[in-house]
């Protein structure tokens, strides 16, 4: 679907971009996301959610194929914040579907031709998503057990029950409505965990999903290139997602030990019981800064 069909598709989606210490032009997702609009000679809605401590100058002449809604908060509030922002901007535009976007994902050239061709072969399905892939491996969707996610070997384009599987947060295309309806994203939940709470309460709702037919790269900010503050400060918002994702008995003490595996592998790899003391300080007691 290109041209008009597909600039009809387009005006109906807000896309929201998280950034963090990231110039917006030198993102891996918008640049990619730009070439498609390029390729299409489509434009599209953006709302970029900085969580940088300083903002950026945009200019939005230089950007034709987006009209962006440029929004700072030097708070940090996190990804979960940034999300509901967008749900509430796409309110008031009256857009039909919110495209969640990490700054750090690598689009094919025909991925809007893609999620366009989805919404209109699958007019019932709420939520489409591509396949994430990192270090060669398929990291979304993921297989959904024990409050933690795990790599899949293969998946079929096409609906999908998303019982026992989960969706990661960029590349997700999620009807307005539904975003609507579960909620949004609980913003107790800044980084971690916050996809895997937002499908929890999806799944109660609805029981499919489409996987769209292309992958898109994928980079994690992980700890393979933190020092040890940087990886505390990261640990830190593990520690508060998991604790503020505990809904029950069960969730307590499986959070418990997935935090509590997280933990060990850090203090083995930097060699500090700093990591334990914060396990402590930010799960067990619950304690801020």
């Amino acid at each position: 679907m290109k041209g008009e069909g597909l600039q009809k598709f387009l005006d109906d989606v807000l896309a929201v971009l998280v950034l963090y210490r990231r110039d917006l032009a030198d993102t891996e997702t918008f640049a990619s996301l730009s070439r498609a609009l390029e390729k299409c000679g489509s434009a599209m809605e953006l709302c970029v959610y900085d969580n940088s401590p300083t903002p950026m100058a945009l200019a939005g002449e230089q950007y034709p194929n987006w009209r962006i809604h440029y929004i700072h908060d030097p708070a940090n509030p996190g990804v979960s914040r940034a999300y509901n922002a967008g749900f509430s901007l796409a309110q008031r535009l009256g857009k039909r579907w919110l495209l969640l976007l990490d700054q750090d994902t690598l689009f094919p050239g025909d991925a809007l031709i893609h999620y366009s061709r989805g919404v209109e072969e699958q007019p019932d399905v709420a939520l489409f998503a591509p396949l994430l892939m990192a270090s060669g491996r398929i990291c979304s969707p993921c297989r959904y057990l024990a409050r933690t996610g795990f790599h899949l070997q293969n998946l079929a384009a096409g609906v999908q029950s998303l019982k026992g599987k989960a969706v990661l947060n960029s590349g997700m295309l999620v009807k307005t409505s539904a975003f609507g309806l579960i909620g949004g994203f609980d913003e107790r939940i800044r980084l971690d965990f916050a996809d895997f709470a937002f499908n929890d309460r999806f799944r109660q709702h609805y029981d499919t999903f489409c996987i769209l037919p292309f992958e898109c790269g994928h980079g994690f900010s992980g700890v393979d290139d933190m020092g040890i503050d940087a990886a505390l400060q990261r640990f830190r918002f593990y520690c508060e997602g998991g604790r503020n994702s505990i809904r029950n008995a069960a969730d307590a003490v499986l959070y418990a030990l997935v935090v509590l595996m997280r933990c060990l592998r850090l203090t083995f790899r930097f060699r500090s019981l700093r990591f334990l003391e914060g396990y402590l300080r930010y799960f067990v007691k619950g304690r801020e800064e």
